[in-house]
């Protein structure tokens, strides 16, 4: 079976999350964007006389992170119109949602156990054909991989996205002991084919960002460059 991304899900709504998804709708790909449940009302929510059951106030969090990208500068859209290629929710309700995707790409807070906790609660809902990534920037794969069932692990893999993604063309791929090679060529293929990106091999967690700390890229731009702290 020829593969092909037709949809994506993408779990973490922060900066580098919805600048993901709006990387893939600049490629003319769909998107689910989720992120947690928030535990308090805000301000306008609470002058609105909303609760916390309220399926707006559950999916605000992803909602308000793809919005901003209308505002954000540099533009992580080639045009706003193509927001509307991208969908959130909430990863409680909306959860199993995810199985709709060709590939899910794992964005939460740079924690080990959050990110444990994060892939064991969407495995179950990961299709048989399902592409399987975290965007960890320093974090063992192994480890996050042990969380998954056996039959997922060939699936999974790092890819790291460089901040801002539009902009920044360097794309580490990092597959474990398990990940299946041809899954591997899949991604690295795609990557540089639709979203324009250049591929850099690591080997069992990401690696380049600090090895190349004081050196350039091929194309003369500090791998740094945009970068916005631990959460990218």
């Amino acid at each position: 079976m020829r593969r092909q991304i037709r949809k994506v899900a993408i779990l973490g709504s922060g900066v580098m999350g919805s600048a993901i998804a709006a990387h893939f709708a600049n490629a003319g790909i769909p998107s689910l964007v989720l992120d947690i449940v928030p535990r308090e009302l805000s301000a306008k929510e609470k002058a609105a006389g909303l609760t916390l059951d309220n399926p707006k106030v559950r999916g605000r969090i992803a909602a308000e992170a793809v919005a901003i990208m209308k505002k954000t500068k540099p533009a992580p859209l080639f045009k706003t119109g193509l927001l509307k290629l991208i969908e959130t929710g909430n990863m409680e309700d909306d959860l199993h949602r995810v199985k709709e995707a060709d590939w899910i790409i794992e964005v939460v807070k740079e924690d080990m156990a959050i990110k444990k906790i994060v892939l064991g609660n969407v495995a179950p809902y990961v299709g048989p054909e399902t592409i399987f990534t975290s965007n960890t920037s320093g974090l063992s794969l192994a480890e996050m991989s042990a969380v998954l069932p056996e039959e997922m692990r060939p699936r999974f893999l790092g890819t790291h996205f460089f901040n801002p993604p539009r902009y920044m063309k360097l794309f580490e791929v990092i597959p474990t002991k398990d990940t299946d090679p041809e899954l591997l060529e899949f991604v690295c293929d795609f990557a540089r084919d639709r979203l324009g990106k250049g591929i850099v091999l690591g080997q069992g967690h990401p690696q380049l960002y600090r090895q190349s700390r004081g050196r350039t890229r091929h194309d003369g731009r500090h791998p740094d460059h945009g970068r916005d702290g631990p959460d990218h």
